[in-house]
């Protein structure tokens, strides 16, 4: 081979070489690519599997299957009736009436509630409760219908608008402030009916729809509550009345299958977002600062992170357990790395912590078990003529140690005087167990303290 040959051979040579150094890494980056677009692949038909399995199962998954599920587990009858309500009772006329007074308003409910005592407020409540009288009337008869009720909402992922739910606070605020006038006055029968609509409005509303439905639901039920640990000053119930009332708070609440149902629908909303509707989706990662994708591996882990609130628990000791191994879980997810399926960025934006939730569901069923005590100890009083000298003594009314004891805090405090008696429970953050002294009877506000403690008479 001459010279000049040889010479023209290396370029080409060269050039061959430098072929195949681009070809092999970007070869291995096509396989890569295609390896993990046959992947994303499987993963997304294992998405549409996993999804159309929870709609056989009856569990909403977007915002249609949402709506079907609203609608089977409320009633349509007291529809018209509630609404009604609900706009009445929000009113800007009913509203700027109210500014001044206390429930309602910004005024001052007396330290203890007293019939017939000096109540500066008592002559301007009377004068509301007057004026409002026609809501009052309609809230009474809708309390006959069927509950839960069917409201005619507009399911769309997070920004679904719950417009009942938040009007339902003035409704409960005006029965409460008509059963504290009626107490006030000793018009039992007026005060029991006024106590069991706040009831109803609580279960016009308790269909377990979200968490932030249910958090208020479970404040208006806080209402019914305070009502009667207010009424229980006032010595105005008989064996009969006393009965009526304990009815409403007798029965255990099915913690552990509410706590199921609102995670079902609180993961159906978050469904919606990432699957149905992709700019609300990216809305709530601009709000959260967050750059938001999610490949379909990361919808499948999101999935299965939504898929560990719904592991079977039989106590709310194993629900305590489980909520705070999803909280950790989720902690871990906000501080660990980036993951380049998107999934990290989407729970931090979207999955919501459980402590605060679980907290609410405690404090709630403390509250219930709380009043009812208090009502057995009316109950046996009574019936015997004295005060029960310990909280064992309620056995004779038919309470247990499982209505005296808090569900972790251990059992609720008693102390009897000729007069009257005292029970009390916890603050509503506090940790630890039940004071062993009573506590004051005005809160760190100034405000009678009636969720922790109550003076029976």
């Amino acid at each position: 081979m001459s010279t000049l040959n040889l010479q023209a051979s290396k370029p080409r040579r060269r050039l061959a070489w430098f072929v195949w150094l681009l070809a092999i890494p970007l070869f291995v980056v096509s396989a890569i690519v295609v390896g993990v677009g046959v992947r994303e692949s499987q993963d997304e038909r294992q998405v549409q599997m996993e999804l159309e399995s929870l709609r056989q199962a009856g569990q909403p998954v977007d915002n249609t299957t949402m709506a079907e599920w609203f609608e089977r587990r409320t009633s349509s009858a007291g529809t018209v009736a509630w609404d009604e309500i609900l706009y009445l009772a929000a009113s800007p006329v009913v509203q700027e009436l109210s500014d001044d007074l206390p429930i309602v308003g910004h005024g001052k409910l007396p330290i203890e509630l007293i019939p017939g005592s000096d109540w500066p407020d008592a002559a301007k409540v009377a004068e509301y409760l007057q004026q409002v009288q026609p809501v009052l009337k309609l809230v009474h008869a809708a309390a006959k219908l069927p509950t839960p009720v069917w409201f005619p909402l507009q399911f769309d992922g997070y920004d679904t608008f719950l417009v009942g739910w938040q009007n339902s606070r003035c409704v409960v605020r005006l029965i409460a402030l008509d059963a504290e006038y009626a107490c006030y006055q000793r018009e039992a029968a007026r005060a029991l009916q006024d106590i069991q609509s706040i009831e109803a409005t609580a279960k016009a509303f308790d269909s377990q729809t979200c968490l932030v439905g249910d958090l208020v639901c479970k404040a208006l039920r806080s209402h019914a509550h305070l009502a009667i640990h207010r009424s229980l000053q006032a010595d105005i119930w008989d064996q009969q009345q006393l009965s009526e009332l304990r009815s409403l708070v007798a029965e255990p609440p099915q913690i552990e299958q509410g706590f199921h149902d609102v995670m079902a629908s609180e993961r159906a909303m978050a469904f919606a977002a990432i699957f149905e509707n992709p700019l609300q989706f990216q809305q709530i990662g601009l709000k959260s600062n967050l750059p938001i994708w999610l490949l379909p591996s990361g919808k499948m882990r999101v999935i299965e992170f939504y898929a560990s609130l719904q592991e079977s628990v039989a106590s709310f000791a194993e629900l305590e357990t489980l909520a705070k191994r999803y909280d950790a879980e989720l902690t871990q997810l906000k501080s660990g790395a980036l993951t380049l399926d998107g999934s990290h960025l989407v729970l931090q934006a979207m999955a919501p912590s459980l402590d605060g939730y679980v907290a609410a569901i405690e404090r709630q069923e403390n509250l219930r078990r709380l009043t009812l005590t208090a009502i057995g100890i009316k109950q046996f009083q009574l019936a015997q003529q004295r005060w029960p000298t310990q909280l064992s003594e309620l056995d004779q009314v038919g309470l247990g140690p499982a209505d005296w004891t808090l569900l972790t805090h251990g059992p609720i405090g008693y102390e009897a005087t000729p007069e009257e008696v005292f029970a009390w429970g916890v603050k509503q953050n506090q940790s630890g167990g039940v004071p062993a002294q009573r506590p004051n009877q005005l809160d760190e506000n100034g405000d009678p303290n009636t969720y922790q403690l109550v003076i029976v008479r």
